[in-house]
């Protein structure tokens, strides 16, 4: 996550290029899980984040067989494999075209039929139903705050009453930060303070009705994150699931109270937001 340098003039390029990266992912790559590994966590890290992040979405936010859900991101279909059997309807949107394809091919070999897939940047979304759920799946972070603040604005309108947005995203822990066309692999993004999203719902007409890390994050050494890696100990993680991530979250809280936040955690932090109308009861 670290940036390398950017230059002012860069900033016109910023929706373009975030669209070029997630359109030229390759297929192989991790990333189009949906589910990076960071903090050089690797492929174990992926599959572990998976599982820790649908138990605390699952948590948060009640779905039923009643309930309608619209996600904004949804990539290559992580969250609709895993939401989708659970809900009335699923309806997942993205700005590019090779994750759409991906997220519907997925869904079809799953055989879910209650779930539609739209090729569009969440800013110029307009959909036809009225939702219980809006989850905003990492998103955020490639939306100027501008834009961002008319879209939540516009999103009240597909809200149902009572029903919440969902924001995940990665905050900057000590001051916003914006990666603009990073020289790299022309990554672009906008780190925020959770407190700057927090106020720009606001601004928007939503208040904060919940926050936390959406996952324990695995806080090892380089050399503990290889050990877990192994193709052995894989094999055997996946093999023991659940109880295996369960282990592994233990042992994540405990190198985090012992060590403290090693490597990119320290500056960075993946975390869920829930938000109502500010309208709405408070609850």
């Amino acid at each position: 996550m670290t940036p390398n340098a950017t230059k002012p003039n860069e900033r016109a390029n910023f929706y373009e290029t975030a669209l070029h990266y997630w359109t030229t992912q390759p297929s192989e790559n991790p990333e189009l899980l949906g589910v990076p590994a960071v903090g050089g966590g690797g492929p174990i890290e992926v599959l572990y984040r998976q599982y820790e992040e649908l138990r605390h979405f699952r948590r948060i936010v009640p779905i039923d067989k009643s309930k309608l859900l619209l996600e904004l991101g949804c990539g290559n279909g992580r969250w609709a494999i895993a939401l989708a059997p659970l809900l009335n309807y699923y309806e997942g949107v993205d700005f590019s075209a090779q994750m759409i394809a991906i997220a519907r091919s997925r869904a079809e070999k799953h055989g879910l039929k209650n779930v539609g897939f739209f090729e569009a940047a969440a800013q110029a979304y307009g959909p036809v139903h009225s939702f219980d759920v809006i989850y905003l799946s990492g998103v955020t972070q490639f939306i100027e705050d501008g834009e961002l603040i008319t879209l939540v604005s516009e999103l009240r309108r597909y809200l149902k009453p009572g029903g919440v947005i969902v924001e995940r995203s990665t905050v900057k822990i000590n001051g916003r930060e914006e990666v603009l066309a990073r020289t790299s692999d022309q990554y672009t993004s906008i780190y925020r303070t959770a407190q700057e999203l927090s106020s720009l719902f606001y601004t928007a007409g939503f208040h904060k009705s919940y926050q936390r890390e959406s996952y324990a994050y695995f806080n090892f050494p380089p050399k503990v994150n290889a050990f877990f890696n192994r193709r052995k100990i894989v094999k055997m993680i996946r093999g023991t699931a659940p109880l295996s991530f369960i282990i592994l979250r233990l042992l994540a809280l405990m190198s985090r109270k012992t060590l403290g936040p090693l490597g990119e955690m320290r500056d960075y932090a993946h975390v869920f937001m829930r938000f109502r109308r500010s309208s709405d009861t408070y609850v």
